[in-house]
């Protein structure tokens, strides 16, 4: 079992989810797929097969499904989530390096008496000045757990894949990965893309949609209600944490 925080990096704002990981959920998605790739290929020949046939296949996939999906509730909780804003009343362009350190220190500090964990993932924001500096504080700054053993950097363009003997990482994960998962119908990013010229506010608005399909899939009284009073003053709260989720998700399964 692990605990993972993942943080997604902004200079006015950190934006945080931590979930339970009970087991390696990207080898059991793996292995559920490859033994189940003949049965689900048999859907495209439902017109072949007897009545009773077809129900016996469509029931034996539905409870397959069923008993996928009750193991992942049971293997994936979210236990904490927050966003938190760095400069509320403060225009990021009249603030210094100092006074951004020190905004960065009080917001971990603020989660860390909140909630514990061992693996850290950090959105990559080394194009962003001043993101940089929030990433390279969040790194600095549970650099000296003990708990965190290590460092890997993940492309989007790589597989996903890390060293057994060394599970609790802090990993510093390029942002795209969360926009490849897809929670549901009509979620995928190719349909934000088409609805939103800019790119930065397609990739927002596909990471709030699939969390909120999350949600309402997944999602306790508990973690429905905390969302809700995460979101009810300002919805932009939703998206970054969204995000924070999103790239969680895209670390535990892809």
């Amino acid at each position: 079992m692990s605990n993972i925080a993942s943080f997604d990096v902004g200079h006015r704002s950190l934006s945080i989810c931590v979930a339970t990981v009970e087991h390696d959920i990207k080898c059991i998605l793996n292995w559920w797929i490859k033994n189940n790739t003949k049965l689900i290929k048999t859907l495209d020949q439902l017109d072949e097969l007897s009545l009773s046939q077809a129900q016996k296949v469509v029931n034996t996939l539905v409870n397959r499904c069923s008993k996928l999906v009750r193991w992942f509730e049971d293997s994936f909780k979210i236990i904490y989530m927050s966003r938190i804003d760095m400069f509320p009343s403060t225009s990021i362009k009249n603030t210094n390096v100092v006074q951004r350190a020190r905004a960065t220190k009080s917001a971990l500090h603020q989660i860390d008496s909140s909630v514990s964990f061992d693996k850290v993932l950090i959105e990559d924001q080394t194009i962003n000045k001043l993101s940089s500096e929030v990433m390279y504080q969040i790194a600095y700054h549970y650099s000296d757990n003990e708990e965190i053993d290590d460092y890997v950097l993940v492309s989007a363009h790589e597989p996903i894949s890390f060293k057994k003997d060394k599970p609790h990482q802090l990993i510093i994960q390029d942002p795209r990965l969360k926009n490849l998962i897809t929670i549901g119908p009509n979620l995928e990013i190719g349909k934000f893309y088409a609805e939103n010229t800019d790119l930065y506010e397609a990739n927002k608005k596909h990471a709030k949609a699939n969390f909120e399909q999350y949600i309402s899939i997944f999602g306790n009284t508990e973690l429905k209600c905390s969302y809700a009073k995460l979101t009810r003053k300002n919805s932009r709260k939703g998206r970054d944490v969204a995000d924070s989720f999103m790239q969680l998700l895209s670390h535990v399964i892809l």
